[in-house]
């Protein structure tokens, strides 16, 4: 069997976001390991559809030090429902309420480090609503695209975050697959 036990845990930072947190682990061979992590309350992704069209945000994202283009997405905040985190972002970040929100995938961002889950939804007759005041450090330019020129921005290396290019992949190719949501955090 695979599975490490938890022996202790310390937390290195606590942050707006994330913490940052060193385990010491007993190891299936009986010794002992230190796993670092960051703990996450998880986010959604949402790929707004209307009439062959998708609504993406083009933000300033000071990790890569450069401008992505991006489906509109945000971080769960506590008592949040994914689905109810998802029409919220859709509001603050474009101005819309869907009418029709599929879950289209549930996945690890990156578990070789982080225990943060994405959501993952399409959005489908979506209404105008007013946008709420939103973080005011938080920029960003929406940019309705065709789904053709969707494909060369893809192809041009535009689009590189993965929540964009799966909801893109997914809801271009109808992949509206049910997924087992029993392994949920």
């Amino acid at each position: 069997m695979l599975k490490e036990t938890t022996l202790s845990t310390k937390t290195v930072f606590n942050g707006k976001i994330f913490q940052v947190v060193t385990k010491e682990v007993l190891l299936p061979d009986g010794t002992r390991g230190t796993r670092e992590m960051v703990k996450h309350s998880g986010a959604v992704a949402v790929v707004p559809v209307e009439a062959e069209q998708l609504y993406l945000v083009r933000q300033f994202r000071t990790p890569m030090e450069q401008e992505l283009l991006e489906i509109p997405a945000g971080r769960l905040e506590a008592g949040e429902s994914p689905r109810e985190c998802a029409i919220r972002e859709l509001a603050e970040e474009i101005g819309k309420r869907p009418h029709k929100l599929i879950e289209l995938a549930s996945y690890y961002s990156s578990p070789g480090y982080s225990d943060e889950m994405i959501y993952l939804f399409a959005a489908y007759e979506l209404e105008d609503v007013e946008r709420p005041a939103i973080d005011e450090k938080e920029f960003l330019n929406i940019e309705k695209i065709g789904f053709s020129r969707v494909k060369e921005l893809i192809k041009k290396g535009e689009i590189m975050d993965s929540n964009s290019l799966l909801g893109i992949f997914m809801v271009l190719n109808n992949s509206f697959l049910t997924y087992n949501t029993n392994n949920k955090k």
